[in-house]
């Protein structure tokens, strides 16, 4: 038998490591739970809205989740640059595509109604 030495066993992940696996596993979680929600609600004809929304936590539950998918998807972004500046043709592609991302999550959030209100017609 030989004896193994902590070098040799020592899988341990680095403290990044940890945060960047979290992140990532927060983020699917908070979407799967988001998007199985969504789904199950519009095949149901909003039975699954309609019985759950008579619980105190559910609004708590969407918000919570749908911030955890905001900020996670956000670092993930960051933390996959990884200093990588995406100048090259295929690259340019997927930036465009993250700034779009970017803007939809905030339309389709709460967070951009103040701003709206700022431009709306007062009357």
């Amino acid at each position: 038998m030989s004896s193994n030495t902590k070098e040799e066993i020592d899988t341990s992940m680095g403290f990044m490591e940890r945060v960047k696996l979290s992140s990532r596993a927060l983020h699917l979680v908070s979407g799967m739970a988001l998007s199985g929600s969504i789904i199950f609600d519009y095949y149901t004809d909003n039975a699954l809205h309609a019985k759950m929304s008579k619980h105190k936590h559910f609004a708590k539950y969407h918000t919570v989740f749908g911030i955890l998918l905001f900020v996670t998807g956000v670092l993930n972004t960051f933390f996959n640059q990884n200093g990588k500046k995406l100048i090259d043709p295929v690259h340019k592609v997927w930036k465009h595509l993250l700034e779009f991302k970017l803007v939809a999550a905030l339309f389709l959030t709460p967070l951009i109604y103040p701003l709206t209100g700022m431009f709306a017609e007062e009357g």
